[in-house]
């Protein structure tokens, strides 16, 4: 078996040392022994022989016992899953609704700021009225009750000064 050695030097990698790579031909294999790499049949089956066929042992205890175990877990786990996606998904909307809010809070609309002020007060007014409710010993409004409704329904803009 007569070798053909062809030698390479190769450069590492800073420059520091070179490696050698040696490389050994080998004659063809003979004609009736092995078969190359691309002549094998890698993308058709093997054709089956009628001696041997494949038989599948049955399950184990072990086995049995595992199956039915994760197939009792199953829906818990399938529940759990849809339970984070739906939390994640929820803070997700969460941030991105605060994050719009500050983004709009920082430069209003004008106007936006005195009507939110006004809807805010009557809002605790209300609150504080339900809380403790409301007795009227005379059917006319009273004073605080015109004054609140002419501040809601008639802005400052619109108000002509006496």
């Amino acid at each position: 078996m007569a070798a053909k050695v062809v030698m390479v030097a190769v450069p590492a990698v800073f420059g520091l040392a070179s490696i050698r790579v040696y490389r050994v031909t080998e004659p063809p294999p003979p004609a009736g022994g092995l078969v190359a790499s691309r002549e094998l049949p890698i993308y058709t089956p093997l054709p089956r022989s009628p001696k041997y066929t494949f038989v599948e042992a049955p399950p184990g205890a072990l086995e049995r016992g595992l199956t039915t175990v994760r197939e009792g877990l199953l829906p818990v786990v399938h529940s759990a899953q849809s339970f984070c996606v739906s939390v994640k998904n929820g803070s997700i909307q969460t941030y991105q609704t605060g994050e719009d809010v500050y983004h709009y809070l920082r430069d209003p609309p004008p106007g936006f700021l005195p009507r939110l002020g006004t809807i805010t007060t009557a809002g605790m007014l209300g609150m504080i009225l339900a809380r403790r409710g409301i007795h009227h010993r005379t059917p006319e409004p009273q004073l605080w009750e015109l004054v609140l409704v002419a501040q809601t329904d008639c802005p400052v803009s619109n108000r002509q000064s006496v």
